[in-house]
């Protein structure tokens, strides 16, 4: 069960890696937080910051993820994995939709809860859980 679990976050996220490296502004930006969070190595992060090009930051970026995400293998540890990933990312790439679209995707693939997404009065987003078997819908209106 293991593996079918990884998998699917895995696939989920290839699916949408060209959307991520395609909204990747920042790359510099992005590769310290994930390096703080422990996602990407220092070598990473150090070609990252020396490359010229933005679409090889990305590229480097996005496919650092994948791999640290491929290493998981226990589905609680993937799962969480995955959601601080998201997080990050919507912090730093300007990708509500795609975001949304990846977050819906992953609800309806099987996930056992049900996501919520909020935005507050701050314009900034949140990614709430709430257990609800059978019910996968996200939401990203204003309250």
């Amino acid at each position: 069960m293991n593996a079918r679990i990884s998998s699917r976050e895995v696939k989920l996220f290839r699916s949408f890696s060209s959307q991520f490296k395609e909204a990747v502004l920042h790359p510099v930006i992005l590769a310290s937080e994930l390096y703080s969070a422990g996602i990407i190595d220092e070598y990473t992060r150090n070609k990252v910051s020396d490359s010229n090009h933005l679409h090889t930051s990305a590229d480097l970026l996005i496919n650092a993820v994948e791999i640290y995400l491929s290493k998981h293998n226990k589905e609680n540890q993937l799962v969480m994995e995955f959601k601080r990933i998201l997080k990050i990312f919507e912090r730093h790439i300007p990708l509500n939709t795609v975001v949304e679209i990846l977050e819906t995707e992953y609800s309806s693939q099987g996930h056992h809860q049900r996501h919520k997404v909020d935005i507050n009065k701050g314009g900034e987003k949140s990614l709430q859980s709430t257990a609800s078997p059978g019910d996968t819908t996200v939401q990203g209106q204003k309250k």
